[in-house]
This record gives structure tokens, C-alpha cells and sequence, in this order.
């Protein structure tokens, strides 16, 4: 199979955390190509975009969240490229206790439709993540705005270019979001089954 330009592909980033199991979560990217791209390079270009996302954070992430792949499915043509991985980054890598189970550091992103906003949730992060009065700590606060920055940019490698965004059942079209916020508090990290949400 081949993806389009136009074409809106989501990657599911999939990590194994001890103990409490697998933790999701989803990318919807729209891709703009002077040709039709194979499997192969769409992959390759998921890996580029999720290790440039996680390398940020990686060392705000507790060593117990291990990544075990990124898949690839395109939501236009409603096929599954693959499975992936990221270049380097294979999981946290802060050796502090993990915060519990479903707490952690989050960030949104609106758009210019009404209540239409794009939520990540990131893997739990570690004590050492905390400022004084529980709120999340300024450098890793930094950090998630600087992956907001990476999101909102479009992302360019080789002679494709690509666009976080959500496409969306409201409009029956794509929205990109315009502006990240970064909260102070750490937030719920909702649970699901693999295949639900976006």
C-alpha cells in the first residue's frame, strides 16, 4: 500500500509499565508529499517524529516505562502501515520513584473549534518531577513546552512535510491546533483499551 499526500495517519505509542501494565497513547499526524510514499518510508518517518517527541521528555520519565512499539495506521485509507519503534529512545530514564499509577504530567492543545481540544497525557513521571507544592517542576514544565513548540511546527523531513493534528467526527475534517498549554498541576491519566479514542 501507498499513503497519499492529505492523508491523516495516526501512530499509537504503546509503553509497558511495571506494574501496572500498558500505557497509550495516540498521534494524528496529516501528511503533505510531492508523490505517493511507501510503508516503508511512512515508518521511518514515524520513527524520526516520535523519537524527536520522547527524547525531550525522556529523562523526566520513570525508568519503569519501557517502549514497546509505535504502530502506524492510515485513517484516510483505513490500512495498517506497520509497526515501528523510535530511533534511540527505548523507554525513561529517571531512576527516582514513579508517582503512582495514572498520575501524570500533561498538556493541551486548542483549536479554533469550540470544545474541540487535543489532550497528551505522558508516561508516569517520578518524584523528582515534583516543585515544592506539588505542581509540575519548571524544567519539566519547559520540557513539555518545548514538545508543544515541536507539535504545533510543521515537521519536515526529506521532501515530506507533516501536521499534528485531529481529525475530527465534529467538522468531518482535519484541525490542526494553534496554541499549547502546559499546566502546573500533573493531571489523571485516563485508561482505555488499545483501539479506542484518538
Amino acid at each position: 500500500m501507498v499513503t497519499n499526500t492529505g492523508d491523516v495517519l495516526e501512530a499509537t505509542v504503546i509503553h509497558d509499565h511495571s506494574p501496572a501494565g500498558e500505557q497509550v497513547n495516540k498521534f494524528q499526524f496529516k501528511i503533505d508529499a510531492p508523490a505517493p510514499v511507501v510503508d516503508s518510508i511512512i515508518l521511518s518517518d514515524i520513527q524520526t517524529i516520535i523519537e524527536a517527541i520522547y527524547t525531550i521528555l525522556q529523562t523526566y520519565i520513570s525508568v519503569r516505562n519501557v517502549l514497546r512499539e509505535v504502530g502506524v495506521f492510515n485513517r484516510t485509507q483505513l490500512f495498517s502501515v506497520g509497526t515501528t519503534d523510535a530511533d534511540t529512545y527505548t523507554g525513561g530514564t529517571s531512576a527516582d520513584a514513579a508517582l503512582p499509577e495514572g498520575v501524570a504530567a500533561y498538556q493541551y492543545f486548542k483549536t479554533n473549534i469550540s470544545r474541540v481540544t487535543l489532550f497528551k497525557y505522558w508516561p508516569s513521571a517520578a518524584t523528582n518531577d515534583i516543585n515544592t507544592g506539588g505542581t509540575v517542576a519548571p524544567a519539566m514544565q519547559t520540557a513539555l513546552a518545548a514538545v508543544g513548540t515541536y507539535l504545533l511546527d510543521d515537521i519536515s523531513i526529506g521532501t515530506r512535510t507533516y501536521e499534528y493534528g485531529y481529525l475530527s467526527p465534529k467538522t468531518l475534517g482535519w484541525i490542526r491546533p494553534d496554541t499549547c498549554v502546559v499546566p502546573e498541576a500533573f493531571g489523571y491519566q485516563r485508561r482505555r483499551r488499545r483501539g479506542r479514542g484518538s
